[in-house]
């Protein structure tokens, strides 16, 4: 464990005092940039809160079962984004401030329900389930930026994106996300998950970029 936390460190913590000492449940959101594994296993012994990783369940159960084992290790939760409800429901009743954390740059599977705007120069539809749960939770949301040191050394830091989710407009906690992903893309381009198929889909004629598509 100690030996996680040297290899993959938080620049700067202090950030989070005033939401702990507040008990406010936050979002981390990020992107696989980097080792995003290590935050997974980290999460739950970097801060004082407690750490959830929300994810999508693995198509191959045996494959899922031993990830999921690889992760829950150190203490950090994982949850799945059909019981989450469930699982922040049970953080509240038990008053535990937690930290939900989310990766958001895979491509949605639906081009009509997405949020379409210019990213790295194209037209690029965007998964808005961070954006959704922060509203609907109040939860606020912070970016964090993951920095290769040397081979197997990592830091983070940590960005607050938006303290009053539920106070902005649709589409703009993702747009602020999008332009923070851009930004740790072009400063380390070779360590973004490329084959993520990024751009499979085409934006239909009926969407203008910036538009939040709900339905």
């Amino acid at each position: 464990k100690t030996n996680l936390i040297k290899r993959y460190y938080c620049q700067n913590k202090e950030v989070l005092d005033k939401y702990y000492k507040n008990k406010q449940s936050l979002i981390f959101v990020s992107s696989h940039h980097n080792n995003w594994e290590y935050m997974v296993l980290s999460l739950g012994m970097q801060f004082e809160f407690q750490g959830v990783g929300v994810g999508k369940r693995m198509s191959n159960k045996v494959f899922g079962d031993l990830m999921h084992k690889r992760r829950t290790r150190y203490g950090t939760e994982v949850c799945y984004s059909d019981n989450v409800k469930a699982l922040i429901e049970q953080k509240k009743q038990e008053k535990k401030p937690t930290i939900f954390m989310l990766l958001a740059d895979q491509s949605p599977n639906d081009k009509h329900k997405c949020y379409w705007t210019e990213f790295l120069n194209q037209d690029t539809p965007a998964i808005f389930g961070p954006e959704n749960l922060a509203k609907k939770e109040g939860f606020p949301v912070i970016y964090y930026r993951v920095s290769k040191i040397r081979r197997g050394y990592y830091s983070f830091e940590l960005i607050p994106l938006e303290d009053k989710p539920q106070e902005t407009q649709y589409g703009g906690i993702t747009l602020k996300y999008l332009n923070e992903l851009e930004k740790t893309i072009k400063q380390a381009p070779p360590y973004w998950l490329w084959s993520h198929k990024r751009w499979k889909h085409k934006r239909p004629e009926n969407i203008y970029q910036d538009k939040f598509i709900r339905k």
